[in-house]
């Protein structure tokens, strides 16, 4: 049986990440939460991936990746966006609670995934914000217990956090898709940007409805 994690209590395993680590657990200097620019889920969902040769990619294991041209956001800008919290699941590999957004709560268009990771793990200014989101997540959808797949209701969450590209997927796209394969419960990414860390999280009332033409 795996134990939790320590000085968590809300987590699957003891083991932190990998790929990209120090970039999934910590947010630019400065960076302000309060502030975020807001992506619509439709565009974040279909946000093209950026190109970086296979043998560079392990260069941006502990940085982030500059500015591209013609492209609107940057890998560190703390962002928010709004969707159907469709999916959540605490992975084994990295004790990461892996949480997927979709356009309704079917997961019909694709999702977007976001993720936070155990506070254990982060930079220890971003602790109380992670450990937060992860008692929101587990309170609010799984009953209080650890996410394990689909939740008890999909309800409309806004998120925010650090627009992060998963770049060590790109080595998957070729055979997998846009988004490397990633996703579960028949609701598959299209890109690999996420939002990782996910610093806050809230319930969004709901869209309002399309008023009928005149």
């Amino acid at each position: 049986m795996l134990a939790r994690a320590q000085g968590d209590g809300d987590g699957c395993t003891y083991h932190p990440g990998i790929a990209r680590w120090p970039i999934k657990t910590s947010v630019p200097t400065g960076s302000q939460a309060a502030n975020p620019l807001p992506i619509p889920l439709q565009q974040f969902i279909s946000l093209p991936n950026l190109i970086i040769p296979h043998h560079q990619i392990s260069y941006f294991q502990d940085k982030r990746l500059p500015a591209v041209a013609n492209f609107p956001y940057q890998e560190g800008q703390i962002v928010s966006t709004t969707g159907y919290l469709q999916w959540a699941k605490c992975e084994i590999d990295d004790n990461d609670y892996h949480v997927q957004l979709s356009l309704n709560p079917r997961g019909q268009g694709g999702c977007l995934i976001v993720e936070v990771p155990a506070p254990q793990f982060t930079d220890p200014a971003l602790a109380p914000r992670v450990q937060a989101v992860r008692q929101f997540i587990r309170q609010n959808f799984f009953g209080g217990a650890v996410p394990h797949g689909k939740p008890h209701m999909s309800t409309r969450v806004e998120v925010v956090g650090q627009l992060f590209f998963d770049a060590p997927h790109l080595t998957q796209i070729a055979h997998e898709g846009p988004g490397g394969g990633r996703g579960s419960g028949h609701c598959d990414a299209n890109s690999l940007w996420e939002i990782h860390p996910i610093l806050a999280i809230r319930l969004a009332s709901s869209p309002q409805p399309t008023p009928p033409p005149h």
